[in-house]
């Protein structure tokens, strides 16, 4: 059977004996490149957890001639239980109904109108809107916005993320993010099959804590509306809720060069950048969005930076973040099988 990996995976529409399998590259079937299972079944039924699969690709060589590569194995384990189970759906007496929703890039909407879904809210403890759908890992299926998010509250996915718990829940939003080779994709699922043992290592939720507001993938910015100001919490800017939480914890040498690198962003944008709101606290994504301005001459595609320093600060910084995502969090997501 020629078929994506959560047919037997996650959905359980197979339940029958395994005798041979192995992962493709869907690039060479008209797609992107990402792996696509093919199983030889045995009509006999059989319940297992995980499958032993063989990697292959198709590889040209110098002279264009394409050859089979075999690349390693590879184990599929099933996925009980969806990350939507750690969404916190709690409601505060002081809740109370707002207009400020955001959309997916963070940006408040305009005349914002409730037309169906949950209804927006504002509470001083909610620090962000986070959502996170489907099994599958893939950026198009996780979003962190400063307020409601308009997608998430018509469709009735994600939750307001508050200030006593967010630390708990942001590690769920990351898993959304690993880096993956492309046997991977398609093939790694997240999962909630270990529950909650993830928030017993202190570590991990701190490691989660500063990909969080190093990333440019955290869409929370500083926003005005009617003369009010709702800050950013999830940067390590001035004194938010997340550099109080971060200081409770230990860094490490690399973390250290990681938060002496933003800082030195911060520095630079406070005392050069002239769109600068010295009112706000600026996260790596409103940074790059609004104030790593840039243009391009006539008949040229090319950027031309207004702050070039800025702009290799930036680059230096995401390449930093995702060494530190790839050899210090992902590991750990898969031991917690957040990633599975």
């Amino acid at each position: 059977m020629f078929s994506p990996v959560k047919y037997f995976k996650n959905i359980g529409l197979v339940e029958k004996k395994f005798l041979k399998g192995f992962i493709f590259n869907r690039k060479h079937f008209h797609a992107t490149s990402s792996g696509i299972s093919c199983i030889l079944w045995s009509n006999e039924n059989e319940n297992k957890s995980e499958y032993e699969l063989e990697i292959y690709d198709i590889i040209k060589d110098e002279n264009n001639i394409e050859n089979i590569k075999y690349e390693k194995n590879i184990k599929v384990k099933k996925v009980k239980n969806n990350i939507s189970i750690y969404n916190d759906l709690r409601t505060f007496n002081d809740d109370v109904e707002s207009d400020l929703v955001c959309n997916t890039d963070g940006s408040l909407m305009l005349n914002y109108i409730y037309k169906k879904g949950r209804k927006a809210l504002y509470n001083s403890n909610i620090i962000g809107y986070i959502s996170y759908i489907n099994f599958n890992p893939d950026p198009k299926n996780f979003h962190l916005v400063r307020m409601n998010l308009w997608k998430g509250l018509e469709q009735s996915y994600g939750f307001h993320l508050r200030k006593d718990n967010f630390i708990e829940k942001l590690p769920i939003w990351v898993s959304k993010q690993p880096i993956l080779k492309w046997y991977e994709k398609d093939v790694i699922f997240n999962s909630a099959d270990k529950g909650t043992t993830y928030q017993k290592d202190k570590d991990f939720l701190k490691e989660c804590l500063i990909y969080t507001c190093l990333t440019e993938n955290n869409k929370c910015m500083s926003l005005e509306k009617n003369n009010l100001i709702i800050l950013n919490e999830l940067c390590f800017d001035k004194n938010t809720i997340s550099l109080q939480e971060l200081k409770k914890y230990t860094l490490t040498i690399q973390e250290k060069e990681l938060l002496k690198l933003y800082n030195k962003i911060i520095d630079y944008v406070v005392k050069t950048v002239k769109n600068y709101n010295q009112k706000f606290t600026y996260g790596v994504y409103q940074i790059k969005k609004e104030l790593n301005t840039s243009y391009t001459l006539e008949n040229s595609t090319n950027k031309i930076y207004d702050y070039p320093e800025l702009n290799g600060m930036l680059k230096t910084l995401s390449t930093k973040l995702k060494d530190y995502l790839l050899n210090n969090i992902q590991p750990k997501m898969y031991e917690y099988e957040l990633l599975k």
